[in-house]
């Protein structure tokens, strides 16, 4: 078979052409296949084209050049004006995109079978059936719980669980009664309180406690913690902040110590250095937080705390003082009015007088008190009709009354106390004019008023020395303090109001202790004015800034409660640590001699406890002469001890230090030409 009539058979035998022309036949045996001379095809085609050898197809051309098994004229030359290089027709063939795919259609999912369903219908009624024995287990309990204090609920160690609140209320109230009134019990070093809760403004706060009880329904956590645990609460409490401040300053009256910068100050004419002192002061504020946070739970002494004040000025510093201190008092310096006239002898200056630090610590400087200095002189200087005077009392059918005071011409203090400074340090004359000015009385009438100056605190009654010179000088000291008002915080001092003893301001001679032994000296006597007064303001609960027992004890003196006075060296002083003011009175009658102080009282009551006498000496015999010698019977000597105690609302509050006076023995002394032994 030629390759032509192959060619026709193929035509003949499907009516529609394959696709592919090259695949519609299969291909000729392997012996008549037709290689084409390569040098035979026109330039850019590839032999690849003819694909495997074989009878040549009925419509294929032939090559230039060759003439083709059937006889006909070889085909025309193909124009190929550049060669082209690239993929085959076959390969173009073959790069046909695909047609796109019809997406296929999802087969819905399979409906749950019938055990499917069952097993999840059980495990959806097992969830309800333990959400239903949960929600039971809270509500049963919580329903039983409600409107009643949770189990395991107490309060400060007070079981109150399963009460109601008015229940809870009334048990409160039971059981804390006596904690609520227990006094408190504070401590500031070594140093002992009590405050009392009602005083101090402290009391329990029953509804705000029973507020915060859990009565209502409970959660579920207020259930768990009622069957597994406990709550505990502190009780609350009402506080009274201006009560509570008025106790601590009470304390801190007592505790207080300013801090001292230091001077010079004088003993009788002799400067000595008082060195620079730390202070101690009560830390009101931190006091009052743990007072707070103690009442109702702490049975312990409460620890105060206190600050540390240090000064910043050293000894040395005054004791470069000293030489110009000493040169201060070496003479008197006079005072002069036209044609009056008063002195001021050194003590009376050194009592007045100190040298103290500058700002800076680096230097000392004197101070001089003019206005206390010429309070004992000044109606000396002035005349009685335009002299201004204090505002006083005058008691009246056992009250005091209000005597008013006025202004009027006085001496200028600070124009004085500046020239006694220029008199004591330089070289120039200690005679001072003083200058006269309009004086305002030391004591206005409404200062006066508000002093709080309204009953009898404390008083004595002492029977005085005998004979003329005692009583005078008695009667005299009696005219210098009687109406005599002692501010708050002030600091009164014996020697001070009395001044120097001597004739020109009436004193006479009187008996006096000196060395152990009764002498006659000018002021004699005095020293049972003394005693009557330090009585007074020990039982009035003042306190006692200096006190000195005589030498001996003196029969008609209490044991333990007498006070020596000997001008300049030995006083008496005692600081009105009160809010009011304190009015002196003092008078004479009978042989005796009375001092009572007014004010406000403080204390209920104010006793001392005198120990028994010990380490008794007996007494010897001396022998005198001379005008000044008093003879004596003789006493032994021995020490007793005092603590004074003081009471309020029935009950102790505190006592101070015990003080003890030791007495010396006190010879008969028998005199030369006497006939008293």
């Amino acid at each position: 078979m030629t390759g032509g009539d192959a060619g026709v058979t193929n035509a003949k035998a499907s009516a529609d052409p394959p696709t592919d022309p090259f695949e519609a036949a299969p291909p000729p045996p392997a012996k008549h296949r037709f290689r084409p001379a390569t040098k035979s095809l026109p330039r850019g085609v590839s032999p690849d084209i003819f694909g495997t050898s074989g009878p040549p197809l009925p419509f294929a051309k032939p090559h230039q050049g060759q003439a083709t098994k059937t006889g006909l004229p070889p085909a025309a030359p193909e124009v190929v004006p550049w060669p082209v290089k690239g993929p085959t027709l076959r390969e173009l063939m073959r790069m046909r995109p695909e047609p796109p795919r019809k997406p296929e259609p999802e087969t819905p999912p399979a409906e749950p079978g019938p055990a499917r369903r069952a097993g999840r219908t059980r495990r959806l009624v097992r969830i309800a059936i333990g959400v239903l024995c949960l929600v039971l287990a809270y509500l049963i309990p919580a329903w039983m719980m409600s409107g009643k204090v949770l189990p395991g609920t107490t309060v400060a160690g007070v079981d109150v669980a399963g009460l109601t609140a008015s229940e809870a209320a009334e048990r409160l109230t039971d059981r804390m009664s006596a904690l609520a009134a227990a006094d408190i019990a504070v401590k500031v070093g070594e140093r002992r309180f009590t405050i009392s809760p009602l005083k101090a403004g402290l009391s329990f706060d029953v509804a705000a406690t029973v507020a915060d009880l859990p009565t209502g329904f409970p959660g579920p956590f207020d259930v768990l913690r009622a069957v597994f645990g406990e709550t505990r609460l502190e009780p609350r409490k009402s506080v009274n902040e201006a009560k509570l401040k008025e106790q601590l300053e009470q304390i801190a009256a007592e505790v207080d110590r300013p801090a001292s910068r230091g001077a010079v100050v004088y003993r009788g004419r002799e400067p000595v250095v008082v060195p620079p002192r730390s202070g101690l002061r009560l830390d009101q504020q931190a006091a009052a937080d743990a007072i707070r946070a103690a009442y109702l739970s702490h049975t312990a002494p409460v620890e105060l705390a206190v600050r540390m004040e240090r000064p910043a000025v050293s000894a040395e510093v005054l004791d470069r003082a000293l030489p110009a201190a000493r040169k201060a008092v070496s003479a008197p310096i006079t005072l002069v009015n036209g044609g009056r006239k008063a002195v001021l002898d050194p003590e009376t200056i050194a009592a007045h007088l100190r040298f103290v630090p500058d700002s800076a610590g680096r230097a000392v400087r004197p101070v001089f008190d003019a206005r206390a200095a010429v309070a004992s002189v000044e109606k000396e200087l002035l005349d009685p009709a335009t002299a201004p005077r204090d505002a006083t009392f005058r008691i009246v059918g056992g009250r005091p009354v209000l005597v008013p005071g006025r202004s009027g011409r006085g001496v200028a203090t600070d124009a004085l106390a500046a020239a006694v400074v220029k008199a004591i340090t330089g070289n120039g004359e200690r005679v001072i004019p003083v200058t006269l000015t309009t004086t305002k009385p030391r004591l206005g009438n409404a200062e006066a008023a508000r002093l709080g100056i309204k009953q009898k605190v404390a008083s004595y009654t002492l029977r005085h020395a005998c004979c003329a010179g005692p009583a005078t000088n008695i009667r005299r000291a009696v005219e210098l303090v009687d109406g005599r008002i002692v501010r708050p915080g002030e600091t009164f001092s014996l020697n001070e109001t009395l001044g120097r003893p001597d004739p020109a301001r009436g004193f006479v001679d009187g008996p006096a202790v000196a060395d152990g032994r009764l002498v006659t000296r000018v002021g004699g006597g005095v020293s049972d004015l003394a005693t009557a007064l330090y009585h007074a303001a020990f039982h009035a609960g003042f306190k006692i800034v200096e006190r000195r027992p005589h030498d001996f004890h003196v029969s008609r003196h209490p044991l333990g409660l007498d006070a020596a006075l000997d001008y300049p060296g030995t006083d008496l002083r005692w600081r009105n640590d009160s809010r009011y003011g304190v009015l002196i009175q003092a008078y004479i009658a009978e042989g005796t001699v009375t001092v009572a102080l007014w004010s406000t009282r403080r204390y209920d009551r104010v006793v001392a406890e005198v120990s028994p006498k010990r380490d008794v000496k007996p007494f010897g015999t001396i022998s005198g002469e001379g005008s000044g010698c008093v003879p004596t019977p003789g006493a032994n000597g021995f020490t007793v001890t005092v603590t004074r105690v003081f009471h309020k609302d029935g009950a102790e509050v505190k006592r101070d230090a015990p003080v003890t006076s030791v007495y010396r023995p006190q010879p008969r002394v028998t005199c030369a030409g006497s006939t008293r032994r």
